[in-house]
């Protein structure tokens, strides 16, 4: 153990994974923004939260693909695809050995987001209508998840915003579509990366079951919102919590 937890804090963890789960579970992303922070607070290395903060959000990805699932609103055919690249690039990205620095990343990222922010705001269709991709827009969604797969194997915060945006934009999806399918390849990047991390002892196990816990049982509420209030309100809260995002990587990086 590197930091000895009681019973309240791991309590106020389990809490805290739970609500951010419901809010991040109807966006479609946004969780290591607000549970990295939190973990660091409580005395867990930068290195440590991130991996812990992995192993916690297994939770919240099992229970959110298994209820999207349900009734059948992942998109298996870009899934499949996508699992396996997502795969690859957690692989990559979990065992990066160049010293990087976090906060110049986090400020890049922050930036990208903003900018990208106004199409889903100004575009009334954009996530709202279905459309059909090209051969051109597939093969461009699936480098771009790639990429975004290798940076959500070492860091991971943002990266629900560029899923859901490859889903929307690349793929053709709608904004709940797009937060359903991205759940599997979310899943299996983890499935990846957590035993890495696993193996160079970065996880902290009591503070991981906290968190598996409570994102388990909020991502189960947030994508049964989801599933009710449809695209509309997903687009609106997707947009809110990633300024939040973006103005955090910024201001704090």
């Amino acid at each position: 153990m590197i930091v000895a937890m009681d019973p309240l804090n791991l309590f106020i963890i389990f809490i805290s994974g739970l609500l951010v789960s419901i809010v991040t579970g109807v966006a479609g992303g946004g969780i290591a923004i607000f549970i990295i922070p939190l973990l660091t607070i409580f005395g867990l290395p930068i290195q440590v939260a991130i991996a812990t903060q992995k192993f916690g959000n297994l939770g919240s990805a099992t229970t959110g693909t298994y209820r999207f699932g349900k009734d059948k609103k992942i998109i298996y055919k870009y899934a499949i695809p996508v699992v396996l690249l997502g795969m690859v690039g957690a692989a990559i990205g979990a065992q990066i050995l160049i010293e990087i620095n976090q906060e110049i990343l986090s400020i890049l990222v922050g930036i990208v987001i903003l900018a990208l922010i106004p199409i889903g705001l100004f575009g009334n269709s954009f996530g709202l209508i279905k459309k059909i991709p090209s051969k051109v827009d597939l093969t461009l969604g699936y480098f771009i998840h790639f990429i975004n797969s290798i940076y959500g194997g070492f860091f991971g915060a943002g990266g629900g915003f560029f899923s859901m945006y490859t889903f929307i934009r690349f793929f053709g999806l709608d904004y709940l579509e797009a937060n359903a399918t991205l759940r599997l390849p979310w899943l299996a990047s983890l499935l990846v990366s957590v035993p890495i991390f696993a193996f160079y002892g970065l996880i902290e196990y009591d503070v991981g079951v906290a968190l598996i816990l409570g994102t388990g049982i909020g991502g189960y509420i947030g994508s049964h919102i989801a599933l009710k209030k449809g695209s509309r309100v997903v687009r609106i809260v997707f947009t809110i919590i990633s300024i939040l995002m973006a103005l955090k990587l910024i201001l704090f990086p």
